[in-house]
C-alpha cells in the first residue's frame, strides 16, 4: 500500500538535531584511521580542544575548526510535531480526532531520544543515519507506542530554496531539503489504539509488512552563528551546544511486500533548472496505483519556499511557498502554446499555505486510459508559462537498495548488495546496462579501494536482459582503508539516469591489528589512550558531561568499563544505546580496548 497509495496519517512541525561536528575537518582529524593528524598529536589536549576552538583560516565567515556544533551529543527529535490530515488518497481529510495527536521518534526501548550519525562525515549527507527506537502517537494513556530498533537512512538531497541565497550567517545546508524514512515491523504494533484515525492505520499495517514512516526535513540551521559561538569562546573558554532546528514534514502509511525499507517506491522526475531561471529545485517522487487508478506526487520539498524564517531557533510555523500558479502534469513534453499535447493532462494548482497539512503529497483519479498511456513513457511536471525552472522531467531509470551505509573491515571484508531497477515505474522491458564506480568523499586519496563482483567476476559494467527487476552485486574491500561514495548509474534505450541512480556511503575500516600487544597482557593505559580513547575525547566532548574518556581512574571503575563495553556492543549496533560516535572505530581498536578494560575489571575482582 506504501505512503503513497493507502491509508495515510500526515504531520508535520519541527526538527532538531544536535550531532558533534568536529570530526568533519581534517586540519585536525583523520577520520579515517580515527586518530589525531599527527602534526598535531604532540600537543596537550586541552591545547587541541583550544585550537579546535579557532576560526578557520577562511575569511568568509566560514565555520570554526570544529565546526558549527563542538558540543553536539547527537540527539535528535521532533518537535511539537502533530497529526495534520489522516485518510485514504483522495480523501484525506483535516478534521476529526486524531488531528492535533502529537508525533515522537523514540530512543531504544522507548526510553532517551534518537541519535543522528553519518557513515562518512565528509560524505555530503550520502548515508545519514538516524537510529530510532520507535515511534510514538499521542501522550498519557492514550499514547500508542511502537517499540522496534531501526535505522532511518536519507535517500535524496536536494535545494528547497532554489537559487535563493541564505540570509547572512545561515549556514549552506539551510538551504536543502532531505527526505528520510523508517520501517517498523508488523511485529511490533500493538493490538490496540484508543483513536479510530490510528486504530484504522494499525489494522492495515497488520495486514501488511508493517508501518513506514517518509519524513522531510529542509531549512536546518544552526541556532548560533559562527561569529557569536567564537565569541562566546574567546569569552569564556567554554563549548556551548548548537543544535540545529529545521522544519520537518512526514507521512505515515502501510509497508507492504516487495517495498524497500529505506526509500519510497515510484517514480523519479528531476529538475535542472539554472540559476538564472530559479532553480535547479528538488526532485518530484510519483506513484501510479493501478488498482485505485490514483496517481499521486510527493512534492514535499519540490515547490521551493518562499523566504528564509528570520528566527533561526523558531519552527513553529511553516512559512509559505511561492505561488507558482498551475502545474501541468503529462506524459508527453509540453511546449508554450501547446500546453494540451499530451496523450494525459491533469492540471492542478498546489496551496502555497498549507502545503505541509497534506504531506507534501498531492493526488488524482485522471481515469482508466492512464494506466496505458503511463507504461514505457515519461513523466513531465511543467509551470505555467512565464514560471521559468518550473519543469520536472522523470528519469528513464531508477536504480535503489535497501544497502546503505555499509561498513567493511579490512583486508577482505564483502557486503552483497541487492539493487532495484525499474524503467518509467515499471521492470525494464528492453536490456539495459548498469555502471559502477567508486569516489572519493575528499578525505581518501585513493577512491579506487573498492571492487564490484558478480559471482566470481569483477565489474565495472554489467549488460542486463529484458525483464530484470533486481540484481545482486558483491561490494569488497581490496586491503585499502577509506570512506567511500559508490555509485550505480543505469542507462539503455530511454536514455541514461541521471539522478535516478543509487549512490551510497562506505567506510572501510583500518585493519589496526593489536593482537600481538593484547597476547603479551598488562596493557597500559598509554598505550590504549593514545591509539583508540584520545580521538574521541578530543572531538567529542560532550561525552565528558557522563565521564572523561582521558581519565584512567574514572574509565577503570568496573561499573564505568563494563558501561563502556556495553555501549559498543556489536549486537547494539543498530542501537541509539550505542555510543554514536563511535561507530567509526574499527574492530581492531575496539578489541584493544575491550581487552583492556577486561584486564582492569579482572585485576579488581568483578567479572567482565
Amino acid at each position: 500500500m506504501s505512503y503513497f497509495n493507502g491509508y495515510r496519517i500526515n504531520f508535520a512541525g519541527g526538527f532538531y538535531t544536535n550531532v558533534d561536528t568536529a570530526n568533519n575537518y581534517q586540519s585536525l582529524t583523520d577520520p579515517v584511521n580515527a586518530m589525531i593528524q599527527p602534526e598535531l598529536a604532540k600537543r596537550t589536549d586541552d591545547e587541541l580542544r583550544d585550537y579546535l576552538m579557532q576560526r578557520t583560516k577562511d575569511e568568509t565567515g566560514a565555520p570554526l575548526i570544529s565546526g558549527w556544533n563542538f558540543m553536539g551529543d547527537h540527539v535528535t527529535r521532533f518537535l511539537n510535531a502533530k497529526v495534520t490530515s489522516l485518510g485514504l488518497p483522495m480523501e484525506v481529510v483535516d478534521q476529526g480526532s486524531t488531528i492535533g495527536t502529537p508525533v515522537f521518534i523514540l530512543g531504544a526501548g522507548g526510553e532517551g531520544a534518537p541519535v543522528m550519525v553519518d557513515t562518512d562525515p565528509c560524505g555530503g549527507g550520502v548515508a545519514t543515519m538516524i537510529f530510532v527506537g520507535g515511534l510514538q502517537l499521542g501522550l498519557g494513556d492514550q499514547a500508542v507506542k511502537i517499540i522496534a530498533d531501526t535505522v532511518c537512512y536519507s535517500y535524496y538531497m536536494g535545494p528547497r530554496f532554489g537559487s535563493l541565497e541564505p540570509p547572512s550567517g545561515q549556514r549552506g545546508f539551510s538551504s536543502l531539503g532531505v527526505w528520510f524514512q523508517f520501517v517498523l515491523p508488523k511485529s511490533a504494533l500493538p493490538a490496540e489504539a484508543a483513536d479510530p484515525g490510528i486504530k484504522k492505520l494499525l489494522d492495515a499495517a497488520r495486514a501488511a509488512n508493517g508501518l513506514v514512516v517518509r519524513f522531510a526535513v529542509f531549512e536546518v540551521t544552526p541556532a548560533i552563528s559562527a561569529d557569536k559561538l567564537y565569541q562566546d569562546y574567546l569569552k569564556n573558554k567554554i563549548m556551548v551546544s548548537n543544535p540545529a532546528f529545521g522544519y520537518l514534514i512526514g507521512t505515515i502509511g502501510v509497508w507492504r511486500e516487495g517495498e524497500l525499507e529505506t526509500s519510497p517506491p515510484g517514480r523519479i522526475l528531476t529538475n535542472h533548472a539554472t540559476e538564472q531561471e530559479g532553480g535547479p529545485f528538488s526532485p518530484v517522487l510519483a506513484n501510479y496505483d493501478s488498482e485505485s487508478g490514483i496517481l499521486s506526487l510527493d512534492l514535499v520539498n519540490a515547490i521551493p519556499k518562499a523566504q528564509y524564517r528570520t528566527d533561526k531557533a523558531d519552527v513553529t510555523a511553516i512559512g509559505p511557498n511561492v505561488d507558482v500558479g498551475r502545474l501541468t502534469l503529462s506524459n508527453k513534453e509540453i511546449t508554450p502554446g501547446n500546453e494540451e499535447n499530451g496523450a494525459f493532462v491533469v492540471n492542478f494548482s498546489t496551496d502555497p499555505v498549507n502545503y505541509w497539512r497534506y504531506g507534501g503529497i498531492v493526488d488524482f483519479k485522471p481515469g482508466p486510459q492512464v494506466a496505458k498511456e503511463l507504461i514505457g513513457r515519461p513523466l513531465y511536471l511543467t509551470g505555467e508559462k512565464g514560471k521559468p525552472g518550473l519543469k520536472w522531467v522523470e528519469e528513464p531509470y531508477r536504480v535503489e537498495s535497501d544497502q546503505r551505509a555499509v561498513f567493511l573491515a579490512n583486508p577482505d571484508d564483502s557486503r552483497d548488495i541487492t539493487l532495484k531497477v525499474t524503467h518509467y515505474g515499471q521492470i525494464p522491458t528492453e536490456p539495459f546496462d548498469l555502471d559502477f564506480s567508486t569516489d572519493s568523499s575528499g578525505v581518501t586519496p585513493d577512491p579506487e579501494n573498492l571492487r564490484f563482483w558478480q559471482g566470481s567476476t569483477s565489474i565495472k559494467l554489467l549488460s542486463l536482459p529484458a525483464g530484470t527487476g533486481t540484481v545482486t552485486i558483491t561490494v569488497k574491500t581490496n586491503g585499502q582503508p577509506g570512506l567511500s561514495q559508490i555509485g550505480v548509474i543505469a542507462s539503455g534505450p530511454a536514455g541514461k539516469t541521471i539522478n535516478g541512480g543509487f549512490l551510497n556511503g562506505v567506510r572501510v575500516f583500518p585493519l589496526d591489528d593489536y593482537s600481538e600487544v593484547i597476547a603479551k597482557g598488562n596493557i597500559s593505559w598509554d598505550f590504549v589512550y593514545k591509539n583508540v580513547l584520545r580521538y574521541y575525547y578530543v572531538i567529542f566532548p560532550a561525552m565528558s558531561l557522563r565521564f572523561p574518556l582521558n581519565d584512567e581512574a574514572t574509565v577503570t571503575i568496573p561499573g564505568i568499563a563494563l558501561q563502556i563495553k556495553a555501549r559498543m556492543d556489536d549486537r547494539l549496533f543498530k542501537s541509539t544505546k550505542y555510543m554514536p560516535i563511535t561507530r567509526c572505530m574499527s574492530p581492531g581498536k575496539r578489541a584493544l580496548l575491550f581487552a583492556f578494560l577486561d584486564e582492569r575489571i579482572a585485576a579488581a575482582g568483578a567479572k567482565p
